[in-house]
């Protein structure tokens, strides 16, 4: 409790704000936080709670044909890194509460100088979304019957999955869209 009510006076300076941001991290990811931390907010959710939601939204879009089934297996590697955490919190598989979806593939052909705005991997530049960094669009008509579903909202996270671009991500924030 004495943390947070010096909280504003360490967060002042930048360097003070990023050291208390990466102990938080810290203990968070140790557990330290979370039993006493849910116990006080009761209105914070199970991590199986939360994931019943997800299936449900999943199955959802699965219904209405704007998210294809993709069956990814668990390898032993991955089964042996799992370690222990805690009771709140549970291991699921990034496949179980992401939607995933790869770029809609459109063609050269398609490509007009107006319309709705194309992204590629260009568009993110550290971890910042930067639209300016491509002129790309296609037919608004075109996208609103075919591609709406890949339409990019704030909350979504956007990565690059390929070639030398492996690992480019951002977090879409509203203030760029």
């Amino acid at each position: 409790m004495q943390l947070l009510q010096h909280f504003k006076e360490l967060t002042l300076r930048p360097k003070n704000a990023q050291e208390l941001k990466g102990l938080i991290i810290r203990l968070a990811l140790r557990g330290n936080l979370t039993e006493k931390w849910r116990k006080e907010n009761l209105n914070i959710r199970h991590a199986s709670e939360l994931l019943e939601d997800i299936q449900d939204e999943k199955a959802q879009l699965i219904e209405k044909r704007k998210l294809r089934v993709k069956k990814v297996s668990e390898i032993k590697v991955i089964q042996d890194m799992k370690y222990a955490i805690p009771e709140s919190w549970a291991w699921y598989n990034f496949s179980e509460v992401a939607f995933f979806q790869e770029g809609p593939g459109i063609r050269k052909w398609q490509y007009r100088e107006t319309g709705v705005k194309l992204l590629n991997v260009r568009n993110i530049v550290g971890d910042n979304l930067v639209l300016e960094n491509t002129t790309l669009h296609v037919e608004r008509e075109e996208f609103e019957q075919k591609y709406e579903h890949f339409k990019v909202e704030e909350g979504d996270l956007l990565f690059a999955s390929s070639g030398g671009s492996w690992g480019k991500k951002c977090l879409v924030h509203r203030s760029w869209l």
